[in-house]
């Protein structure tokens, strides 16, 4: 009659380690700062500068840098020093269009390094994919999206512009923010050009 074996101190040992090592874990993840929610709201406050830049844009300035203003621009792209898991926020008034004027980085809303990756979904419009990408917002306050641009190095060189972008789903898009452990997806509206990260959403 084969004898059953009961649970040795080699067992009790085994299980302790790994129940401890899944303790550990869990207190790590519990006791890292949040970063992925800071830094949705930090594009939707991007977002939200540039729709307001992007209303006024036709109105009378006499700041000669802004003559003649279309937009604005919000471009999303890998943080040089950590490209996997930062990201630069850039709000610059006008679009990258021929006959506007060059980007200028809008000095009330400085560059923002973030700790984290963002990324759209893809949709039957061809949006989609990871950074670096552009979010235009016209005067009328419609976005329009540019994926792959701007190109390295960043800023993007004055002068620079394109002559198409890809329009955006009339059922909005979803762009993601990841830091490697967390992970949030947040809609864009494109008919407002509003982005809603106010609640931390997966």
């Amino acid at each position: 009659m084969q004898r059953q074996r009961g649970f040795g101190l080699l067992d009790l040992i085994v299980g302790t380690a790994i129940l401890s090592a899944f303790i550990l874990m869990t207190a790590f993840a519990l006791s890292r700062p949040p970063r992925v929610h800071p830094a949705a709201l930090e594009l939707q406050a991007a977002l939200a500068e540039a729709r307001s830049l992007a209303m006024t844009s036709g109105e009378i300035s006499y700041d000669p840098r802004f003559l003649g203003a279309d937009g604005a621009t919000v471009t999303v792209t890998p943080a040089l020093d950590d490209p996997q898991h930062g990201s630069v926020i850039s709000v610059y008034r006008s679009r990258p269009r021929r006959n506007a004027n060059p980007l200028s980085l809008d000095v009330g809303f400085p560059p923002r390094r973030v700790p984290v990756a963002f990324s759209v979904a893809p949709d039957s419009a061809g949006n989609g994919g990871g950074e670096p990408f552009a979010i235009l917002i016209s005067s009328a306050g419609y976005a329009s999206f540019r994926n792959g641009w701007p190109l390295p190095p960043y800023p993007p060189p004055p002068g620079s512009y394109f002559t198409s972008e890809q329009p955006c789903s009339d059922t909005g898009e979803a762009i993601t923010a990841t830091d490697g452990v967390a992970t949030e997806t947040h809609p864009f509206t494109c008919r407002e050009g509003t982005y809603d990260a106010s609640s931390p959403a997966s």
